[in-house]
């Protein structure tokens, strides 16, 4: 044989071995659903295992036999059950129907809110013939009782039912007349289908009480599967389909962080012997989530269908961290509900555009009682549309206090503050007679309906509160950054990253920070341009507020921005002086106005300099609540992009710089949108409390007089 054809064998059987290696490892990752990393420990809570074994004996012994032929000793069980139940402090009921001429009930406890949704989890408390049966089911029952008791103990935002069931086990040893098909879980799984209920999960706990540390004492109904899992029979097994996957894989997950038990997890056809063998079955014909809960039965436990399964051979200390472990998974799933149900209400408040979000405020206000105020702008949307800076006013007509609320100051970032005003304005406070809350809605709409942060005439409109200063100058290093920021150019790749690192490394990154978005009055193209003079909107907004609240001498002023600081916090921006006090009052989030040690920058013509002019014989509060989005260096370059598309390119809405100026200010994740009106809300409600406190010494740490320097200020 030629050397060249024993090359191709050997590289044929590489390739071979190496297909053969990935396929198990995809079989292996696909079945068992690997936990990559640790996860984190949950606080447990007690389980009595003798209250377990109770459960177990008297389920077992006392109402033994309990199979489909001694209906006497399942309605005896069902009220031992039900007692059970009823002392947990739940909603109890109890659904029958007639087989075969009998009538057989499921036992139902609630927990939680009435709430649309669920979460099921349920045990058979029948029994294979006449056998003691105390592994296969009274453990399940046992631990659906106990779980009950500590459900009672808490507040649930979701309703959780627990439901022990009867006629799971088939009437023969060969699995004829098998009742799980027909029987009591799937009564109550075709019951919630009729009325269209939805299952969030429904766990099904079928044997957990039988544990063996010795090798070889676990077994699998395939030869594979031992290639995969430990052969001690010392873990539970959460089963699913492979479909069930993800949803296995998070069950696992919380139950093996909330005790020492091993928890493993198997995920397989449908066609695998057993993997369907018990009260699940009936959820996944309805097209519900299900899973199975279970020491693996007959696997391990060699008794399985025999007299010899009795509460002696039962290990009620792993039996209890598997009731800690369900409890955990079930909270788990309980609170992701109530949180995708909170981020999907969140979700309502945000707009996709300037006009919906203008159209929607307007009608809330109006809806609300409120008295609608518009101060039209002469630029134009992309359509040609009016745009106006839209005010929502409630409350006193000539008032002593005022809680000033404003958002969009830099056109894009006006989605979030936009958001948290309609929120607010669903739940609005009663306000004192001489008091009046103030909306003002997207104070930059060109740049909001242009996805811009800068307003018709590229000026930074936070940088265009001069209050008489010069429209001149320069940081002293943008000159050497402006090729940089400003190319003069379509948007195209340049080794954009590679640049920003050097000019980090050269000049120190809290420099190029401070140049950059400082404010520079020389560059009419150029990012975070401050103008030559001061624009249209913020003229007619400052005369606004001159003329209309001129009565108040006590003002806080909220104003909402977005694009700097961690994902999804938000930070309160401070002069250095004020840092102590302000944080004092609204905790960790408050950081101070310096390049060195936070996010923000100092700037010149920010919006707390007008604030602090016209208020000059108030006592006045502002503070800058800022939203984190995504790094600066990424923020940056989004700016960066749209700038050259809006003056070397098109210019049109239609464009992926658009999209991703969007995206940087105003992230498509529900999560972080729910973050926003939480902490919106939670700073509009301790602003209230502050503005109308009755203690003058507790509100001068924080509200200094308009004729000195105000405490906090803007980025």
């Amino acid at each position: 044989m030629r050397n060249s054809e024993k090359g191709r064998i050997n590289i044929l059987g590489i390739i071979l071995l190496a297909g053969i290696a990935i396929l198990i490892a995809a079989t292996w990752f696909l079945v068992t659903q690997p936990m990559l990393s640790a996860s984190s420990a949950i606080q447990t809570v007690p389980v009595s295992s003798a209250r377990l074994e109770a459960h177990v004996r008297m389920l077992s012994e006392t109402f033994f036999p309990r199979d489909y032929t001694h209906p006497e000793n399942l309605d005896r069980a069902a009220a031992y059950i039900r007692r059970e139940f009823e002392q947990t402090g739940g909603a109890v009921s109890e659904q029958t129907y007639d087989m075969e001429g009998k009538t057989y009930r499921n036992v139902i406890v609630s927990f939680g809110p009435y709430t649309k949704e669920r979460i099921v989890v349920g045990a058979h408390y029948d029994a294979f013939g006449e056998l003691p049966a105390a592994d296969d089911n009274a453990s399940g029952v046992a631990g659906l009782i106990e779980l009950a008791y500590l459900l009672g103990k808490i507040s649930l935002p979701l309703r959780v039912e627990l439901v022990a069931y009867t006629l799971e086990e088939p009437k023969t040893i060969n699995a004829d007349g098998l009742f799980r098909t027909v029987g009591g879980s799937a009564v109550h799984a075709e019951s919630l289908k009729q009325q269209q209920v939805p299952v969030r999960l429904m766990l099904s706990l079928e044997m957990i009480g039988y544990f063996r540390d010795e090798k070889g004492s676990q077994g699998y109904p395939s030869p594979l599967l031992r290639l995969f899992y430990p052969s001690q029979g010392n873990s539970l097994m959460v089963v699913g389909r492979l479909q069930d996957g993800w949803l296995a894989r998070r069950v696992k997950r919380v139950m093996g962080a909330a005790s020492p038990l091993p928890v493993y997890s198997l995920n397989a056809p449908a066609s695998l012997e057993g993997i369907d063998w018990s009260d699940h079955y009936g959820y996944w014909m309805r097209g519900y989530p299900a899973l199975r809960i279970t020491d693996t039965a007959l696997n391990r436990n060699r008794e399985y269908h025999k007299a010899g399964d009795t509460a002696d051979r039962l290990d009620y200390n792993r039996m209890a961290m598997a009731v800690q472990g369900v409890y955990a998974a079930v909270l788990e799933a309980a609170e992701n509900a109530s949180k995708e149900s909170k981020m999907n209400q969140a979700a309502n408040y945000f707009s996709p555009d300037y006009f919906t979000a203008r159209t929607r405020f307007r009608q809330a206000v109006e809806k609300t009682g409120g008295r609608l105020h518009a101060i039209p702008i002469d630029a134009k949307g992309p359509g040609g549309e009016e745009l106006s800076i839209d005010i929502g006013w409630f409350g006193a007509e000539n008032p002593k206090k005022v809680l000033l609320h404003s958002s969009g100051l830099h056109g894009v970032e006006g989605f979030a503050g936009s958001a948290i005003q309609l929120d607010l304005l669903d739940s609005l406070p009663t306000l004192p007679d001489d008091t009046a809350l103030v909306f003002i809605h997207v104070l930059n709409p060109y740049g909001m309906a242009w996805l811009r942060r800068f307003n018709e005439n590229n000026v930074d409109l936070n940088r265009n509160f001069l209050e008489g200063g010069k429209y001149s100058g320069v940081p002293e290093k943008y000159p050497d950054l402006d090729s940089f920021l400003n190319p003069p150019s379509p948007p195209a790749s340049d080794f954009y990253l590679l640049r920003a690192g050097w000019l980090i490394l050269r000049y120190g990154f809290s420099a190029v920070k401070q140049a950059t978005a400082g404010g520079q009055y020389e560059y009419p193209r150029g990012l975070f341009f401050g103008g030559k003079q001061l624009e249209q909107g913020p003229a007619r907004y400052r005369s606004f507020v001159a003329e209309r609240l001129a009565s108040a001498d006590r003002v806080f002023a909220i104003d909402v921005h977005t694009g700097l600081g961690k994902y999804g916090e938000d930070v309160l921006l401070t002069q250095q002086q004020a840092y102590s006090a302000v944080r004092e009052k609204f905790g960790e989030r408050v950081a101070p106005l310096n390049p060195e040690n936070s996010p923000a920058y100092q700037t010149s013509g920010s919006i707390d300099t007008m604030l602090a002019q016209v208020f000059r014989n108030s006592k006045i509060y502002f503070v800058c609540q800022e939203f984190g989005t995504n790094s600066s260096v990424n923020v940056l370059h989004a700016l960066r992009e749209e700038n050259r598309w809006v003056h070397f390119g098109g210019g049109t809405l239609e464009h992926p710089t658009k999209e991703k100026v969007k995206e940087a200010f105003y992230p498509n994740d529900d999560a972080w949108r729910l973050r926003v009106l939480e902490r919106g809300r939670e700073l509009f409600n301790q602003a209230g409390l502050l503005l109308l406190s009755t203690h003058d010494a507790q509100k001068r740490s924080l509200i200094h007089d308009g004729n000195s320097e105000i405490s906090p200020t803007h980025r």
